[in-house]
């Protein structure tokens, strides 16, 4: 028994008729016992509001999609009306020899017929008749509990959808529809002459396979190792004629009218491939571009065939716009000479007509149009340590005279820890603890009685004891100290009073050498340290001189992502040979760098050596992504790779003259990161390796219009397109808030404003307590990022929208604009809208809360005592936000 959880959190359009798709999905998980990631495959709900994770292989069938039901509809329907406690209930596969469940699916068929336009009436009907055996005892015993009205809908219906189904099953059906007024089966001609010619052993009649799989299997682009296709290279059948035109570039094909026929009858891959098999008969002259071909493509008198194809084959997923928005997109560029490839309202209509308003989603596209971003070549932060790695030379500081050594150890310990003090008696002693500092240099043995000096009978002043210092536990120069010290005189682990004696004697410089050793090599001049150990040396600066910073070019560096294209290779495939060559390049054009920047040339040892300046090396540091490690150079490692992606970001750089600092190649911009590949190189007809990759990009530039620059980062796109990609992801926001929130539908245009359409939406769910309430729903006419949803955003009191981003609502030029729009289309302007003149808000710093509506009042704050904020308060309901944008 499977269960199936409600999540009352989203509305729920299936109230009425409880028929749920699940949809196969492949998860990775972690198995401990092979210690690998393996993958699981699952049932998981389509419709968000209801939850299952169902093992695939708990349930016999093995398809992608499956349409489920409860099992006790009466307890169901309880749950939906929240009349018992229980919040799941079980499932089962629907199954064409269960009466209650064809009841289901026709119950399902009116409900949609009166929420729903015409085209979607029939889902979960034709994915049943297409996967289900047809059994015509069970569909009679079903439809005959239905009165008339509902009877000839559903036989209007079963008709209809019916003509796309197998020959075998249409056969099947007309047995039942003859009893209902009959039923012509619909086969084409031409797919009895394919199946005979290419399928010679077997019988269109038999065949199993709907007439969306079959025009497939037919047209190559669907394999199968069920029966081997017979290839014809001569003939007059148009579906086969089709199949070569789609596989030999010089065979010309000239029957577009059966192409307007077949198309709606292919998945959209299959239609964009065709649409860009004939762009490039358009860009060898075998053809005239026509843009009324074009647009019959995407609308003709078949194009129902494409949600019949949807139902069968991706029921409940988002509807794929690629083919509509291409023909659209090129369409509007040419009528608006090159100004914009769609309006945001043609967006929202084309999703709106095209929708399932049970599952509102929607793919328009964009990835297949535009080129998505491949990762492209960003800084490899993970792992890369710099071009360069560097030595610093210095020497220890000799003291010829004992009173420089001693001066030097007192500046040592009196930078890095305090004195010790001691408790003493000024009555008692009077100021005979007081020293002065040329006598604790001169003299130091004449501090030894200072502490034999304490008085515990009288008061006690602090007093500075002068040659003893605290060393903490956990001072980071503890282990100096600990080198340091005479041998002995040992300092142990438990001390933490340290006296100069200890360390002032005849072998200090000795202890210091042996001390600054364990971090260093030798070096002609001095000593070397690497970067990584200057923290052990600072504990120790004021006995060393910094003179000479040693730099040398990395030997483990390569570019990484073949940005210069030195290989035919991908990124994937580098060979050794490869990496030398990019190696080379890649020294020379640091070499360059480095010496213009240090102003000095490399030795004969491939050394470059400048005077140490502390700010120099932090700059060079910085240029040439110096990172402190210990590692070694035995591994090779790429100064670029691929930028992870979670999500399809579209490939869209502008190119600003950017040259990086470190090898002066320039980049683009992209996300915050340098770029230096993106995933445009391949986006023009001379770059291009097959049509089969022609995108919007190629198809525009065959019709004259390129969309590309070059630039010395690589191509950049024009304005245009960039505004395109905006636009689309602008829609996407109000798509997805157009799903009703109380039943799930999708709300359709209400048509309450003169000048825009898509403005006001409302439920079309008549059985939905929402039903035909307005929602409003636009971007901030001031800041264009905000979208105001009227579910949620509150009116001031000209009743315009608070936006919840920028706080924007009227001002009185806006106001103005307004008024103009019915002035100069000879309308009347609106009472209130005249009202409103002068009344604005925003342009005189008049502000109100977006959650209650209520005037925001303007407060200052001040952040840890320390810096002030300016910030607006509701003190209605509480709601603040930073006033730091006016």
């Amino acid at each position: 028994m499977f269960r199936v959880s409600i999540n009352r959190s989203v509305g729920i359009v299936n109230n009425k008729c409880p028929l749920i798709f699940l949809k196969r999905e492949t998860e990775e998980r972690w198995d401990d016992i092979r210690r690998c990631y393996v993958e699981e495959c699952f049932w998981k709900s389509t419709n968000a509001g209801f939850l299952c994770t169902i093992p695939y292989d708990s349930l016999p069938i093995k398809r992608n999609y499956l349409l489920v039901a409860p099992d006790n509809i009466n307890q169901f329907n309880l749950i939906m009306d929240n009349k018992t406690s229980e919040t799941t209930f079980s499932i089962h596969a629907v199954k064409s020899s269960s009466v209650n469940d064809t009841i289901l699916i026709f119950n399902q068929v009116i409900n949609r017929y009166t929420t729903t336009p015409n085209i979607y009436h029939t889902m979960e009907l034709l994915w049943f008749l297409n996967f289900e055996n047809i059994e015509v005892d069970i569909l009679e015993k079903a439809l005959s509990l239905f009165k008339a009205d509902p009877s000839s809908l559903l036989v209007r219906y079963i008709k209809e959808c019916s003509v796309c189904l197998s020959y075998f099953k249409q056969s099947q059906i007309k047995t039942f529809l003859d009893n209902h007024g009959g039923y012509n089966i619909y086969y084409p001609s031409f797919l009895v002459e394919a199946v005979s010619e290419s399928l010679p052993h077997e019988s269109y009649k038999e065949l199993r396979y709907n007439l969306f799989a079959l025009i497939s299997i037919l047209l190559g682009i669907t394999q199968t190792e069920r029966f081997k296709i017979v290839d014809f290279q001569s003939g007059s059948n148009p579906l086969l004629l089709l199949k070569r035109w789609l596989n030999d570039e010089s065979f010309t094909y000239t029957d577009f009218l059966f192409i307007e026929r077949i198309i709606s009858f292919l998945s959209p891959d299959a239609q964009f491939l065709i649409i860009k098999r004939y762009f490039l008969d358009v860009y060898k002259g075998r053809c005239v571009y026509d843009s009324d071909f074009l647009s019959r493509l995407s609308n003709n008198k078949y194009h129902r065939f494409q949600t019949y194809r949807n139902s069968i084959y991706a029921p409940s997923q988002a509807i794929d716009l690629t083919v509509p928005m291409l023909i659209d997109s090129i369409n509007t560029y040419i009528s608006t000479n090159g100004a914009m490839l769609q309006q945001f309202d043609g967006i929202l209509d084309k999703f709106i007509r095209n929708t399932d308003p049970f599952y509102v989603n929607v793919d328009f596209g964009l990835s297949q149009l535009l080129p998505v971003c491949n990762g492209g070549a960003v800084y490899n932060q993970r792992e890369f340590k710099g071009f360069i790695d560097f030595h610093i030379i210095f020497s220890v500081n000799n003291y010829d005279d004992r009173k420089e050594q001693t001066k030097a150890i007192y500046n040592f310990l009196d930078s890095h820890f305090k004195r010790a003090r001691i408790s003493s008696c000024s009555l008692k002693f009077g100021n005979r603890l007081k020293y002065c500092s040329e006598c604790e240099a001169a003299n130091p043995a004449c501090y030894s009685s200072a502490h034999s000096k304490y008085c515990s009978e009288c008061n006690m002043l602090k007093t500075e004891i002068y040659d003893k210092w605290i060393i903490p536990q956990n001072h980071p120069c503890r282990e100096a100290i600990m080198s340091l010290v005479n041998h002995d005189k040992a300092f142990s682990n438990d001390e933490t009073i340290l006296s100069i004696q200890r360390l002032d004697d005849s072998d200090f410089v000795t202890r210091l050498k042996e001390y600054i050793g364990r971090f260093t090599v030798n070096a002609n001049t001095g000593f070397a340290v690497k970067y990584s150990k200057m923290q052990n040396l600072m504990s120790v600066s004021e006995f060393i001189t910094f003179h000479t910073i040693r730099f040398w070019i990395r030997n483990n560096i390569y570019f990484g992502r073949n940005i210069l294209n030195l290989s035919e290779d991908n990124d994937t495939k580098y060979t050794s040979e490869n990496i030398q060559r990019e190696k080379q390049v890649l020294r020379q054009l640091l070499a360059k760098s480095l010496e213009q920047e240090l102003g000095t040339k490399f030795n004969s040892s491939g050394k470059i050596e400048i005077k140490y300046d502390e700010i120099k090396l932090r700059k060079v540091m910085s240029k040439y992504y110096y990172v402190s490690s210990d590692e070694d150079d035995s591994k090779d490692i790429p100064f670029l790779v691929s930028r992870s992606i979670k999500f399809k970001k579209f490939c869209a750089p502008e190119y600003e003259n950017n040259y990086n600092a470190a090898t002066s190649l320039p980049f683009f911009w992209c996300r915050g990161k340098e770029c230096f590949k993106n995933s445009l190189s391949c986006e023009t007809l001379a770059t291009v390796p097959s049509w089969r990759q022609y995108s919007l990009l190629h198809i525009l530039e065959i019709l004259g219009y390129p969309q590309l620059t070059g630039t010395p980062a690589g191509n950049q796109p024009s304005v245009t397109i960039r505004a395109f990609i905006a636009l689309i992801n602008r829609a996407k926001q109000i798509v997805s808030r157009l799903s009703c929130r109380e039943c799930g539908h999708l709300m359709y245009p209400a048509g309450k404003t003169v000048f825009n359409m898509y403005n006001y939406f409302s439920c079309s769910n008549p059985s939905c307590k929402e039903f035909s309430k307005s929602v409003y729903l636009s971007f901030c006419n001031s800041c264009k990022k905000g979208l105001i949803d009227s579910r949620d955003n509150a009116q001031c009191p000209n009743n315009w929208y608070i936006c919840p981003s920028c706080l924007g609502c009227c001002n009185d030029s806006v106001i103005e604009r307004q008024i103009q729009k019915y002035v100069i289309s000879n309308r009347p302007v609106p009472y209130r809208l005249a009202q409103m003149r002068g009344k604005g808000h925003n342009d005189k710093k008049i502000f109100y809360c977006p959650v209650c509506g209520t005037k925001l009042e303007n407060e200052v704050i001040m952040i840890h005592d320390v810096e002030e904020r300016d910030i607006l308060v509701c003190h209605q309901c509480g709601y603040k936000k930073e006033n730091n944008r006016f």
